[in-house]
This record gives structure tokens, sequence and C-alpha cells, in this order.
């Protein structure tokens, strides 16, 4: 089984999508029931609260995977490390995470920065997915620009920017489930 956590969110939702058609056994985690409501249909649901660690050790009983999607927190890597810490007691094999591109000085990438260390030194196997940027969130960020003058601005540099509305993800991973695992 596969824990996708996030699972209300842009990414959350998209994987969901995408993964439903392929019989994958999923289960999807939302910060609530109202939440959860929105699941595709044949989606086991649980509810998981990253500051209520027992809400997440429910949601793993019978998982291997999980796609860890983080809370967009000034604490995310207080959070991710507590849920580590969670899946690592856990049957979990491996962990996929969202992170970010970037560097550790601007304070989102260092957070994802931090996880990262974190999740390597736990010893579960692990995949790291560092998107550049996503259209929604220019969207999200440069609404009132975008309405009032028909622009948006950015400063992205020469870096390659995702383009594509609905990123494609595919089942990424080493191919040792094992890896890791003492």
């Amino acid at each position: 089984m596969i824990l996708i956590t996030g699972a209300s969110g842009n990414v959350g939702r998209e994987v969901l999508k995408q993964i439903v058609p392929t019989g994958a056994s999923i289960r999807a985690a939302f910060q609530s029931m109202r939440k959860a409501a929105s699941a595709p249909p044949g989606v086991e649901v649980a509810v998981v609260d990253y500051e209520q660690p027992e809400t997440l050790r429910a949601a793993l009983k019978g998982v291997e995977k999980v796609l860890l999607v983080g809370p967009p927190t000034a604490r995310l890597a207080a959070l991710e490390r507590s849920a580590m810490d969670t899946i690592w007691q856990s049957e979990v094999r491996q962990v996929v995470k969202l992170s970010a591109m970037g560097g550790r000085a601007a304070t989102f990438p260092r957070q994802h920065a931090e996880s990262e260390d974190y999740i390597r030194s736990s010893g579960v196997a692990y995949t790291f997915l560092r998107p550049n940027g996503f259209m929604q969130n220019i969207l999200l960020y440069s609404g009132d620009t975008v309405r009032t003058q028909n622009a948006f601005y950015g400063s992205e540099g020469e870096r390659p920017r995702q383009s594509d509305r609905r990123p494609r993800y595919r089942r990424s991973g080493s191919q040792d489930p094992d890896r890791g695992r003492p």
C-alpha cells in the first residue's frame, strides 16, 4: 500500500488522480474528514495531523511506501522530522519526499534541505522530488498582478521552468527497497 500525504493539495491531488487508474493500493491522508470527501472513489482515506503523531501512526498500518508532502509552514522541518520518526518505527520501506530546488540561503528551500538531511540519516530508502516551481503557485502569489496588469514578475534567472500546469508523476525509487534499512 502507498500512503499519499497532502492529498488535498495541488501535488497530492494530482498524484491521486494519476495513480488511481493504475490499480495500486492507495491510502490518501487528509487534514480533515471534510477534505477527505474529495478523495476519488475507491481510495481509502485517513485523517493525519502532523502535530499528532498517533494519527500518522494509524495511517501507516499496512503501508510500504509514503509520498511525504509536508505542510507549507515555518515548522516544516520539525514536522517532517517527527513524521520520519513515526515512519521509521513502521513497516514503511520507502519515502518519496516532495522537496524544493534551491540552496540553504532562502527559508523555504532550507527547510526542505533540513528535512532531506534527516531523511538521509533515517535509514529508510528515499527519493527526493525537487521541482523548480509550479504555475499554480505563480498564479496564487501573483494573481493580483495578473488581474490588474495582465502580467506577472519573477526572479527565476536562467533556470528551467515547469510550464505544464499538470506535471506527470512517475513511480520512482531505488531498485533495492531495503536500501538503508538496518
